[in-house]
């Protein structure tokens, strides 16, 4: 795992990336990253953006399976938070996924109906979405 993180007087940047590898039964590498940015036009305004995804490679050993290179997610958001006081915190948040890893399962692949017999990777499903929220401290 990697990380990075630099702030400045009016804002900040962060990185993080993290990979895994196994080679038995089957070959596994994971990928995921993350890069977020944000600027702080006022002492109570924070505005961010973020860019995620991961990977996951795959390899069915002896499974007569092919090898799947599957994009896990790629994620796009933007947020806005409002800090009235350092107590509460009010943000705003909109984001675009793209890719196979969700709260539910969707497919990810698409099993063969002729031949050749060989799977193939399924289409993205896709999201949009936006989220509200408040933070409290005591």
């Amino acid at each position: 795992m990697y990380s990075a993180d630099a702030t400045f007087d009016l804002g900040f940047v962060r990185a993080e990336y993290s990979t895994f590898d196994q080679d038995d039964p089957g070959y596994i590498k994971f990928k995921s990253y993350y890069v977020q940015a944000g600027i702080t036009p006022t002492e109570k305004v924070t505005i961010a953006a973020e860019y995620d995804g991961g990977t996951n490679n795959l390899s069915f050993k002896p499974a007569p399976l092919p090898n799947l290179d599957l994009p896990l997610n790629q994620d796009v958001g933007l947020g806005i938070t409002f800090k009235p006081s350092a107590q509460v915190a009010f943000k705003i948040e909109g984001h675009s996924v793209s890719g196979y890893a969700f709260d539910t399962p969707v497919a990810s692949v698409i099993p063969p109906t002729a031949p050749p017999l060989v799977m193939s990777l399924a289409p993205k499903s896709k999201v949009n979405y936006v989220m509200l929220s408040v933070a409290f401290a005591f």
